[in-house]
């Protein structure tokens, strides 16, 4: 219940004071009588309310927006370790066997991911954001509950394969959704995103730690409490949640080769192809899947207790960390908070690999922290770059994520691949150590690209 409560505490701690309390009472008024003849849709009534000097109500309120990311990647943290051990005991403890087999199984779930997120995009510009948001998580419902009925490899296996495409579907609908309202506003769209990466944090932190806790007494339970969780989840949207796309701007539903649909953000100017590579190189630099874990055992001889503890603080302090993202691009811009970021990144993957002892290598949650936030001021700037350019907001989210589907259908391989070499020479670090090289190169981009990439005065084309 206390996990539970904490996005509504820092709902409360981030969203502003009242106007009641900021405004005088007849500019209150003159407000409401503005505000009462709202038309329909939200644009109508944003232009009307502006008019009348006050500013319109989120779609999503902050506390329904933490509320939401919190409790649906709370309900796939908890099984983080479900399959990883599962597999582990499978393979008698075989780690080199059942990294190759997470990796394909990783893989299995991003081609689906690869095939799918387009076509899910491009739906919700037809259909609206709040249909795929109620009906995504509805699924995963009912596929988490027939795994804590069955919880065998042969269940599980592909149930955790489906799940990933699920999960990018119903975030990919909610960026979105925030993208209709904050398009063209990146520093509050900034501040959203900030958010969403604090839900996220928190919700590893609790479900990390108890995942690792659930698994240790059955592999049962994790299903089963992730289950409750989407309930919850599911209960919340169908009550609270409000369409953000009006009717006016949803476009007919065409079908994109879904391999390829990616290749557009490349090919939309200049601004945008590069922020689209260093995004490229970050995904690949953070996608070793549940590998990662199969190569801490083996490095450090852990188990999934302390792979969970060690998860669950790298949650509680990117959440901190993401709370203060809108403010760190306000002091230093969004390039800078970028280039830091992405430097954190790689300076925690080498200790990862290099640092022996176990109490040495919980020296690099502080860059951990730092560079979970890689991603926010990025992923606002190319919401924007896209919307002056002619995306979507659908298409845009369904294209980027069919981007970090491919690479992570290969990045998990890759990188099993990588730690079998290394096993074989001497250097089970290996995987690591090329995690970082790619955190570098993105530093390097972010370094020599030009200040209008991150600017707003972008180049329509």
């Amino acid at each position: 219940m206390a996990l539970l409560a904490l996005p509504l505490l820092l709902g409360l701690l981030t969203t502003p004071p009242t106007a009641a309390l900021t405004r005088p009472m007849g500019d209150m008024a003159h407000r409401r009588i503005a505000c009462a003849r709202r038309p329909a849709f939200p644009l109508a009534r944003a232009s009307l309310c502006a008019a009348a000097g006050g500013a319109e109500r989120p779609v999503i309120p902050p506390w329904l927006l933490l509320a939401m990311v919190f409790t649906h990647v709370l309900s796939n943290a908890l099984l983080s370790q479900a399959v990883p051990t599962a597999m582990l005991g499978a393979m008698k403890n075989d780690r080199v066997a059942t990294a190759h087999a997470l990796g394909r199984l990783s893989a299995c779930g991003a081609m689906i991911d690869i095939l799918v997120a387009p076509q899910l995009g491009r739906l919700s510009d037809a259909i609206g954001r709040k249909p795929l948001l109620i009906a995504l998580p509805c699924i995963a419902l009912l596929l988490r509950s027939v795994a804590a009925s069955f919880p065998s490899i042969a269940v599980i296996a592909p149930i955790k394969a489906m799940s990933a495409t699920l999960s990018s579907g119903f975030l990919l609908s909610l960026r979105a959704s925030l993208a209709d309202q904050y398009r063209k506003d990146t520093e509050t769209l900034t501040g959203r995103l900030g958010l969403i990466s604090a839900a996220n944090g928190a919700a590893h932190a609790g479900g990390l730690f108890l995942g690792g806790q659930l698994v240790a007494r059955s592999l049962r339970l994790p299903y089963a409490a992730s289950s409750a969780l989407l309930g919850i989840l599911v209960s919340l949207l169908l009550l609270r949640l409000r369409e953000s796309l009006p009717r006016a701007q949803r476009i007919a539903f065409r079908w994109r080769t879904p391999a390829f649909s990616f290749v557009r953000l490349f090919r939309s100017g200049p601004s945008l192809r590069r922020l689209a590579s260093i995004s490229t190189l970050q995904t690949i630099s953070i996608s070793m899947g549940d590998t990662w874990q199969v190569f801490a055992r083996e490095l450090r001889g852990w188990g999934a207790v302390e792979c969970g503890q060690y998860g669950s603080l790298t949650g509680l302090g990117s959440m901190l960390s993401a709370l203060l993202v809108k403010r760190s691009v306000q002091r230093v811009g969004a390039r800078r908070h970028t280039l830091l970021a992405t430097g954190c990144v790689g300076v925690t993957e080498m200790g990862l690999g290099c640092i022996p002892s176990q109490r040495g290598v919980f020296l690099t949650l502080l860059p951990n922290w730092i560079g979970r936030t890689q991603t926010v001021a990025l992923s606002a700037r190319i919401t924007t770059v896209g919307a002056a350019v002619g995306y979507t907001q659908g298409c845009l989210a369904g294209d980027r994520q069919n981007l970090q589907a491919l690479l992570k259908a290969l990045c998990p391989i890759l990188y099993s691949y990588l730690f079998a070499l290394g096993c074989r020479i001497g250097r089970p670090e290996l995987p690591f150590v090329t995690a970082a090289s790619f955190s570098a190169m993105a530093v390097l981009l972010v370094f020599l690209s030009s200040r209008t990439v991150w600017s707003d005065a972008v180049e329509e084309e």
